[in-house]
């Protein structure tokens, strides 16, 4: 195979590559083989075109490191010394090379926007925010607009009213008693609420955070909120030890060849990652060899764990393999040990 591309030391050039996980990574050579091909918007494209394997096998792929991720657009002087929500100062620091010292992050703006009829229901979420230091704002579909765009649009405004925007929480489901608007992409109609943060600055990098709770009854309204108060005030009141526990799943499938290998490699890695951090105790369910997945899953999330991770693929009906789908749901008996998936 010939390069015409300058080639790189991959060990020179980055500080941390991990793509083989457990066992396989200690199976793999690497040859240090890579070129970058081309800038795109920012970005390094690092092509990596060889790599041995126990046996001499060939591999090509690509890798897209961020180069210059930008808050907001601005630039490194119009940071310095300016408050800042304080969820991006990590960001903000990591990527213009600002000294903490440098940046003045404060606790940020809460917006909710909601159907009109939920409005009065959140006045015990409303003050558990404040209590939290966020100042909120409460925004009633009828007036945020009936469309995704127009919500949008109203996002847009108010970070240009208030740069201090944190956070957006959108409450509502696709139709029924919370109907609420969203964004759609490609054939499949798949549902992203991200397209919401895209608002300054020439990049996919969200302006503010966001989230969604989807609720179709004023009964999973209280649930959710009574949930999210008490994982925030006081996690461990049932189980000391459960944030300390994960969860991992997934399937290496495909109906035709090639078949992936990428999700249980991604999957082990992330286990090592979870256990070096201080978790005592990851449980896996990958496929194969396991099809069926919620006997192993549903145990698991009932014993109680902080995290589940799933790679691998699924659709609106759930987890397809190993198998967890909606009315696997239905098993789980896990109470206030919420975890994050």
């Amino acid at each position: 195979m010939h390069h015409t591309q300058k080639l790189i030391n991959v060990t020179q050039s980055l500080t941390k590559i991990k793509i083989l996980g457990g066992a396989m990574l200690h199976q793999a050579q690497h040859d240090n083989n890579c070129s970058v091909s081309k800038q795109r918007k920012g970005k390094t494209i690092l092509n990596i075109f060889s790599w041995k394997l126990i046996q001499p096998t060939l591999f090509s792929f690509s890798l897209l490191f961020g180069d210059g991720v930008s808050f907001r657009g601005k630039t490194k002087d119009q940071l310095i010394g300016q408050p800042i929500p304080l969820a991006f100062a990590n960001m903000v620091t990591s990527n213009y090379n600002i000294l903490p010292s440098q940046i003045n992050p404060q606790r940020g703006t809460f917006l909710i926007i909601v159907p009109d009829g939920i409005v009065q229901y959140l006045g015990d979420f409303v003050a558990f925010k404040n209590s939290q230091g966020f100042d909120v704002d409460v925004i009633a579909l009828s007036e945020a607009g009936e469309s995704a765009p127009a919500i949008k649009s109203t996002i847009a405004s108010k970070l240009a009213e208030d740069p201090m925007l944190e956070y957006v929480l959108l409450m509502g489901d696709v139709d029924g008693f919370a109907a609420f608007p969203s964004f759609y992409y490609g054939p499949d109609n798949d549902v992203s609420d991200q397209k919401y943060t895209h608002i300054l600055g020439d990049d996919n990098i969200p302006d503010v955070f966001i989230g969604r709770l989807s609720i179709d009854s004023l009964s999973d309204l209280a649930v959710i909120m009574a949930k999210t108060i008490q994982y925030a005030t006081d996690p461990l009141l049932y189980d000391s030890d459960w944030l300390s526990r994960g969860l991992i799943v997934a399937g290496n499938y495909s109906n035709s060849y090639p078949i992936p290998i990428t999700p249980k490699w991604t999957s082990y890695w992330l286990r090592d990652e979870l256990l070096d951090y201080g978790y005592s105790q990851i449980d896996t369910v990958f496929y194969p060899p396991v099809q069926q997945g919620a006997p192993y899953i549903i145990p698991a999330i009932n014993n109680g764990v902080g995290i589940v991770n799933y790679r691998g693929w699924g659709d609106a009906n759930g987890w397809h393999y190993p198998e967890f789908h909606v009315d696997d749901v239905n098993g789980l008996n896990n109470g206030w040990l919420t975890p994050v998936f």
